[in-house]
Parts: structure tokens; C-alpha cells; sequence
């Protein structure tokens, strides 16, 4: 596990598909390498400057086109509920997983995709978790982490990842969900790839100088939820000669965000995790098990 500052989740794909057997050699390298020269130093921050400068003509476009991600699905209001409550240091993890065979064959059925259907399973459960705790919404919004490329290597990793809030409803029938969150699926997937990220990162790089990142963290109101989706490896890994039979992604939370999901699918199987503060979320596996019923109820469909 390593911090999105190092890698998005498709780098981080990347980084594994380098370790295991199979992988191809890379061309060793000096090491310890020399520390560059000074002179070298600032003409690469010369050239850096200069391609900043040259992108500022396409700033408007670029700006635009992060609201249009942003803002795929029209305006999202997160639900004032128990999901939002400040978070501590633990952690707890629940995993449910399905065939995914099974799932792709759903998303099909209904013109959608895999991840329509994860996070129809995943509204299903979190208005379980709800109801437990006698709260009713109106709808519950998540962010989603949208990369702007479907492949990297372990040479470029870095992290080019934007966000699409998506509002998801507060419907029990899982068909009805399903048909909803298809078509709001559609337009996200219509929107710019990532592209919120030019938006964002100044954003909360300008709150984090002005000291305000952890204060806005801890109070925002935009999303009720993490999901995070990737589709990694079709067929079994080996590592030193040993089968990886299973992959299971960890997602992260914080500030009032208490719980999160990573999905990922790996030979022949797809994966869900729950992430979640104890304290904030202590029936993880109350819902876990609700998440399950639901991956299976799609998945029998």
C-alpha cells in the first residue's frame, strides 16, 4: 500500500504487475545515481514554468471541461445523516465478493456497467445500514475517482486521477436503482476523463496553505462516501512461483467520511472492501453482510 501522492490506483496495477512472474525485465540502472547539477536542476524548472505558461491559453477549455465532470449527473447535495461523523485513527475491514462473470452479465442486461451495478449493491446496503439506525434519505452521494488513463507503467507512475460525484437514490427496489444509476452512469462516462483534477487540486492545495484542508475535511457536506473501481488482472498471478489466489483492494477515509469502498476484479472474481472507522461504523459487519445480499441478488438476476 502506498500513498495516491506516489500512484493512483492504475500505477499502483502497474507497480504489481512488475513484481510478479512473468514480468518483463527492465534495463538496470545506475545506482546510487549522482546527484544532478545545479544548472541542470533549474533548467528543468525553467522548461516547467514554460509549459505552464504555454497551457494557459487552454485554461478556460480545461476549466470547463472539470465542471463538466463535476457536475455530470446536475447537482448532487450529499444526505445530512449518520455517515458523516469525524472519523479517528482505527480502521476495520469487511470484504463481500461475487462472480464476476455473473455481474457483467446484469450490467449488460440493463445497458450499463460493472461498476452500475457495484454501486447499485453498494446504495442497497448503505440504506440498510440506514434504516438500522431508523435514518430515512432522500439520496446519498459518492464520490468516484476517475482516471485519465487506462493504463500506465511502473516507470510513470504518478497520479492523474479526477472525481464525478454521483447521486445515488433511495429506492429499495433493486431493479428501479439499477435503471437509475445506469443512466446516471452514462453521463459521467460522457463526461472528460479526470478532468476535475485541474479544479481540484489547486482548490485543496490552496485550502492546505491557508491551513484550512483538515477544517474543510472534517465538515464538508458534498459526499456521503468513497468508491473507488479497477479492473485489474484477468488470469491467476504467480509470485516466486506461488499462486496469488485472491487481491483485495483497501480504500482509504477522512475527515467525516466513516466508511469506503474499493472494488476490484481479479481472474474471474470481483471483489468488494469495506473500509470504515469502528467508532463512527461499528456494525461493519452488519453492513458488509448487507452488501453481500445485495452482490448476490444481482448476481441470481
Amino acid at each position: 500500500m502506498f500513498h495516491h501522492v506516489l500512484a493512483d490506483g492504475i500505477g499502483g496495477l502497474a507497480v504489481l504487475a512488475g513484481l510478479v512472474d512473468g514480468a518483463e525485465e527492465t534495463p538496470e540502472r545506475e545506482f546510487p545515481r549522482p546527484a544532478p547539477a545545479t544548472s541542470r536542476l533549474a533548467l528543468d524548472a525553467l522548461r516547467s514554468r514554460v509549459r505552464g505558461l504555454s497551457r494557459l491559453p487552454r485554461a478556460p477549455a480545461r476549466v470547463g471541461a472539470a465542471v463538466k465532470e463535476l457536475r455530470a449527473t446536475g447537482g448532487t447535495q450529499a444526505a445530512r445523516c449518520s455517515l458523516n461523523r469525524p472519523t479517528g485513527p482505527d480502521r476495520r475491514l469487511a470484504v463481500a465478493t461475487v462472480e464476476l462473470a455473473a455481474v457483467v452479465d446484469v450490467a449488460h442486461d440493463y445497458g450499463g456497467s460493472v461498476n452500475d451495478v457495484v454501486l447499485s449493491a453498494i446504495d442497497g446496503a448503505l440504506l440498510t445500514l440506514l434504516a438500522g439506525r431508523g435514518e430515512q434519505v432522500q439520496r446519498l452521494v459518492v464520490s468516484i475517482p476517475v482516471s485519465r488513463r487506462q493504463a500506465t507503467t511502473a516507470a510513470e507512475l504518478g497520479n492523474q486521477v479526477g472525481v464525478a460525484p454521483m447521486e445515488l437514490p433511495a429506492l429499495t427496489n433493486r431493479v428501479e436503482r439499477l435503471r437509475v444509476i445506469v443512466a446516471r452512469g452514462a453521463l459521467i462516462r460522457s463526461a472528460p476523463r479526470g478532468a476535475s483534477a485541474d479544479l481540484l487540486l489547486p482548490l485543496f492545495d490552496g485550502l492546505a496553505r491557508l491551513g484550512a484542508f483538515r477544517w474543510f475535511v472534517n465538515r464538508q457536506r458534498l459526499v456521503n462516501s468513497f468508491v473507488t473501481n479497477l479492473r485489474g488482472p484477468e488470469d491467476l498471478l504467480c509470485f516466486v512461483g506461488l499462486p496469488v489466489t485472491a487481491i483485495f483492494p483497501i480504500g482509504a477515509i477522512s475527515g467525516n467520511v466513516s466508511v469506503a469502498f474499493a472494488v476490484l476484479s481479479y481472474a474471474g472474481t470481483l471483489t468488494v472492501t469495506v473500509v470504515a472507522d469502528p467508532d463512527a461504523v461499528p456494525e461493519v459487519g452488519v453492513l458488509c453482510t448487507a452488501l453481500q445480499q445485495e452482490l448476490d441478488a444481482y448476481a441470481r438476476t
